[in-house]
């Protein structure tokens, strides 16, 4: 799905204060020491301290009650989050995030593949923007798709550099394209952290300020500069998004006002592919939302392929694909009917994305092994070739896919479409720009054609110009051409 200037929306409580997930490797007491020693006594921060299941929590636990002053407590029960306690992961078993709250898993779910990331996505998902998490030499895969989700919903990931790794290097597991928003060996990320807890802009901007006439005149200009450098115009994204991206930006760059970082930015490239790549990181797993990919295997496909000659190729254009994950998806999906339905018939994908380096990525089409869980075990074996901690698409199936940098706010669309799909962008979008898209794809798709949607999205006011295939997963029908019966009108 497309990486907008998107946040999503936090499903918990929000405390008043952040919450710092510190990911440590086994034997790390040193560098936790120096960490936590670096942080005031009066922090208005939560720590949660994340250790591998096969580390002694009870060690750590002992050994950092005696080298930092804030309290250390083991979470034996459900404990809420509280500013300037240190709590340590509890042996065995997981945790999560829930209301503010952390949550012992029970025995039977601490046992579940990637606790890190379970813990993480529940700390994304239920303190948004109030997040951080602090990786200290930490590797493997799991805790990789938890940092996107940090990442996503507007948090902060800050990173150990290790002593022998090359300058700005970040720990293996972290390959998702700028996901970590700073890489500083141990003594500086103790600094750097206590920092960004003491800064005066921790958290989101307030409303009133937000909405003062000073304030959206300098969102503009920051927007202004990046389309300037980069040829991307984002004005037509929601200023709440925007605002809350650009200031999480203001404070990882130590600048004191919203003036003095649009001053910066004006100055350094570096720092205006930061923000650029910050607006645009989004969410994407194959076969996200499954009963999405069912409802159009089962009302669209059928449809698509029928009566085609085996020299009439379908068409299909995944809009806002990042990193490819839902356009390999797509191809599968088509893959297994044709196979299902005896049928042979060419298939042509376009996925596009305004983001150049997702949309390379995209192209190799590897993976982490963790896409594991998402994946049954036929799709991995027919569709993928493993090696080590690498899944590579087969070559079959990669070949029908067209990958190319597109804006869709701005370039020609791609043209007779039979199937358009594009999730979880438009709700990004202001109410004018939803529309211009919506129009864009009128026009790409062919008469009869299928669109699919977000599952919070929907097509506005063009109900005349579609039929609702499937109303909760927001599959859509484009009407007939002209002399045809038109579509009833779509209530939503």
């Amino acid at each position: 799905m497309e990486k907008p200037p998107q946040t999503p929306q936090p499903n918990g409580t929000r405390l008043d204060f952040p919450v710092v997930a510190v990911w440590a490797s086994p034997g790390g007491v040193a560098d936790l020491s120096i960490l936590l020693k670096a942080q005031p006594s009066d922090v208005r921060a939560a720590f949660v301290i994340i250790l591998p299941p096969a580390d002694d929590s009870s060690a750590l636990h002992d050994a950092l009650m005696t080298s930092t002053t804030l309290p250390v407590r083991m979470v034996r029960e459900d404990q809420p989050l509280l500013p300037g306690v240190v709590s340590t992961w509890p042996p065995g078993q997981g945790l999560i995030v829930e209301g503010g709250v952390l949550k012992r898993l029970a025995s039977d779910e601490g046992s579940v593949q990637r606790p890190v990331d379970r813990f993480l996505e529940s700390l994304a998902s239920d303190q948004g923007e109030g997040a951080v998490c602090v990786i200290l030499n930490s590797s493997g895969s799991d805790g990789a798709a938890g940092i996107e989700s940090i990442h996503a919903y507007g948090g902060m990931v800050l990173a150990q550099k290790s002593p022998t790794a090359a300058s700005h290097d970040a720990p293996d597991h972290t390959v998702a394209i700028g996901h970590v928003d700073a890489v500083l060996p141990i003594e500086q990320l103790a600094v750097f952290l206590s920092r960004i807890l003491c800064s005066p802009h921790l958290g989101a901007p307030q409303e009133s300020s937000a909405s003062s006439s000073g304030h959206e005149d300098l969102i503009a200009r920051i927007v202004g500069i990046l389309a300037e450098h980069t040829g991307h115009d984002l004005s037509g994204y929601k200023r709440s998004t925007v605002g809350r991206r650009i200031h999480k930006r203001l404070m990882l760059s130590d600048v004191g006002s919203l003036a003095a970082y649009a001053d910066l930015l004006a100055g350094d490239p570096q720092e205006r592919s930061r923000l650029f790549s910050d607006l645009l990181i989004g969410v994407t797993r194959f076969f996200r939302d499954e009963e999405a990919f069912e409802a159009l295997l089962e009302k669209a496909l059928p449809e698509l392929f029928r009566d085609r000659s085996g020299e009439e190729p379908v068409r299909v254009w995944v809009a806002c694909c990042s990193t490819g994950e839902e356009a390999y998806s797509v191809a599968m999906l088509i893959d297994e009917h044709l196979a299902a339905s005896d049928l042979k018939c060419p298939v042509t994908i376009f996925a596009s994305d305004i983001h150049r380096e997702p949309v390379i990525q995209a192209r190799k089409g590897a993976y982490p092994d963790r896409i594991r869980e998402d994946l049954s075990a036929r799709r991995l074996n027919t569709y993928f070739t493993c090696s080590g901690q690498t899944c590579t698409i087969i070559p079959r199936l990669r070949e029908n896919i067209v990958f190319a940098q597109h804006n869709l706010l701005q370039d020609p669309p791609f043209l007779h479409m039979d199937l358009v799909i594009c999730r979880n962008f438009l709700i990004y979008l202001q109410l004018e720009r939803q529309k211009k898209v919506l129009s864009t794809f009128t026009h790409a798709l062919n008469p009869g054609g299928y669109l699919l949607l977000g599952p919070a999205e929907t097509i506005g006011d063009l109900g005349g110009m579609f039929d609702a295939v499937d109303r909760k997963w927001r599959l859509y029908r484009a009407c007939p051409a002209n002399g045809y019966p038109i579509c009833l009108p779509v209530w939503l």
